[in-house]
């Protein structure tokens, strides 16, 4: 009983810990940092997918099918009414699906909802309120193509009021809407998109976003008692080529595995922090314990056994790693609370999905995950310094007389030179697969792999760099420069630890550079693309994809106008 009391005390290692603090303030901060960003993007993501999925399930109200095509393609109005004529429909819903901005500068993404808000049954579909008090005119508001109403949460944020006049970028470019109600509610649409949403009548909206007679979205309700895959067959068969049916249970699977690859990612990259937060956590242990190399060595030899020696060094890892990892769960909190509207924002226009409000749900699962990676690689640091120290010779380190000791020699060299070779060629293997397979996952495993070549190359490459550094040095600054570069060849490991953090830390840095430049360059591409005023839809032309009607291509009178609510030719 009393050895096991011993060993979990933590005595020693706590006073240890409490005078080398100043020194290994740095370890718990590298730690805290690796943490906080594990645990930010954790609880952003799982918020952010949280928004998506709930945001499907306002997007289609009670539909139980919806009718597309790809990104970009719009269809005649004319597939609705084969989708109506399918046995088992209830109501098929034509839609206009479209994002927007106000041109304020403010960048705020509002989702377009171009339903015929003439037809109580199609909007039934997804508000379930009597409409009294949204719109003061209905007459006023299906007459003219310039009415929009707004929700509510999001109108009252701009300080915009019934009868504003509000200029939006459409691909025609910045036109200028009425705004001629106001909609709120606690559930369906407006909850989903938490106010940030443009409802339009569908003529109005085809004018505006895609052209006269063409929508780019129909939903479906089924009639109770038809089976949905039943009713899904019947429509496939009618609708034309190009055109997918979905059910709102396989969008769902299809976002969480397109945004859960992204999320993924980023996930991956932060776990390169913690491997920053190791590295540095490596150096700074390994630095404390070799000052204390004088007193291990009349601990080994008085018989103290080296596994023990080990386990109460790796006590002050532990220390160390508790408190990175409270330090790491404060800063993730501030890190998810700061970046989840930008990320959501992000995630939202390069999936082309509608933004979500989303919320910061702290969830345990999270913390415990980016607790767990603290305090192991804080463990392992504290192991792979405590390991060498221990194993030292006891003779050679008893002669030193409290002196450092320097051991960088033979078997260690020609190991960290097997490893590195052993690694690159590892990095080089998962290359070529990635290359062949096209397999994300393996490009995540690549990117560990070439932080863990960086940080066991650095030893090999002050050994055959050093000399060249001395000399140099030794040239331009005569024996003060020889003094100041010759630690590297004297100290080559710790010289090697110190490389090794800069390289792995410049090259996390670069790392989410790029990662920024590349999610700019997708934005600025998918916004150009949604936006783009070609030619043909600015001339009321075909757009691209499924050829409207030719009625409606060839009408010579002109576009339709409202009259008391319906759509009438002339």
């Amino acid at each position: 009983m009393s050895r096991l009391l011993a060993a979990l005390s933590f005595r020693m290692a706590y006073r240890h810990f409490r005078a080398d603090f100043g020194r290994l303030a740095l370890s718990v901060v590298a730690v805290g940092l690796g943490v906080g960003l594990v645990v930010g993007f954790l609880v952003m993501n799982g918020a952010v997918m949280g928004s998506f999925l709930g945001v499907v399930d306002g997007m289609v109200g009670r539909a139980e099918l919806t009718v597309r095509g790809s990104e970009g393609v719009t269809f005649g109005e004319e597939v609705v009414e084969a989708v109506r004529g399918v046995e088992g429909v209830e109501v098929a819903v034509p839609l206009v699906r479209a994002v927007t901005f106000l041109d304020d500068g403010s960048g705020e993404v509002l989702t377009v909802h171009g339903v015929d808000l003439g037809s109580e049954s199609e909007v039934r579909v997804y508000y379930r309120g009597d409409g009294k008090g949204v719109v003061e005119d209905w007459v006023e508001f299906l007459s003219q193509e310039d009415s929009v109403v707004l929700g509510e949460e999001y109108a009252r944020e701009k300080g915009i009021a019934v009868g504003d006049r509000v200029e939006l970028v459409t691909p025609r470019g910045v036109e200028g809407f009425v705004v001629r109600g106001l909609v709120g509610g606690g559930e369906g649409l407006v909850r989903a998109l938490r106010g940030r949403l443009v409802v339009m009548d569908l003529w109005a909206a085809e004018r505006a976003f895609t052209s006269e007679g063409q929508i780019n979205q129909i939903d479906v309700v089924v009639r109770d008692g038809e089976s949905v895959e039943a009713v899904k067959g019947r429509i496939e068969g009618v609708v034309p080529e190009g055109l997918r049916v979905e059910e709102p249970v396989v969008r769902k699977e299809v976002i969480r595995r397109t945004v859960g690859g992204f999320q993924a990612m980023l996930v991956g990259f932060s776990f390169l922090a913690v491997v920053a937060g190791f590295v540095v956590s490596l150096s700074r242990l390994g630095a404390v314990f070799e000052g204390r190399m004088w007193e291990v060595g009349l601990l080994r030899a008085v018989g103290v056994r080296r596994r023990m020696v080990v386990v109460e060094l790796m006590k002050e890892g532990v220390l160390v790693g508790v408190l990175g990892t409270v330090l790491g769960w404060v800063v993730g909190a501030g890190v998810a609370s700061v970046g989840l509207p930008y990320l959501a924002r992000t995630t939202a226009i390069a999936f082309r999905l509608p933004v979500p409000e989303a919320e910061v749900s702290f969830g345990v699962w999270s913390f415990v995950v980016g607790g767990l990676v603290g305090v192991v690689a804080a463990v392992a640091a504290a192991w792979a310094a405590a390991r060498r120290v221990a194993g030292a010779n006891v003779v050679g380190v008893l002669r030193t007389r409290g002196r450092e000791w320097v051991e960088w020699e033979g078997e260690g060299r020609r190991l960290a030179l097997g490893w590195s070779g052993a690694i690159a060629l590892g990095v080089v293997g998962l290359l070529v697969l990635e290359r062949v397979t096209g397999q994300a996952w393996i490009g995540h495993g690549t990117t560990a792999l070439v932080a863990v070549w960086a940080g066991v190359s650095a030893g090999p490459l002050v050994r055959v760099l050093g000399g060249w550094v001395v000399k140099v040095w030794e040239r331009a600054f005569g024996v003060v420069g020889w003094v100041a570069a010759g630690g590297l060849v004297w100290r080559p490991r710790r010289s090697a630890l110190t490389v090794g953090t800069l390289g792995i830390g410049l090259g996390f840095v670069l790392l989410l550079g790029m990662l920024g430049w590349s999610f700019e360059r997708t934005l600025v591409e998918q916004l150009a693309g949604r936006y783009r005023a070609d030619s043909d839809r600015v001339l009321g032309g075909q757009r691209r994809g499924i050829p409207r009607s030719p009625a409606r291509r060839e009408d010579p009178r002109g576009p339709p106008r409202r009259t008391g609510g319906r759509r009438s030719g002339g």
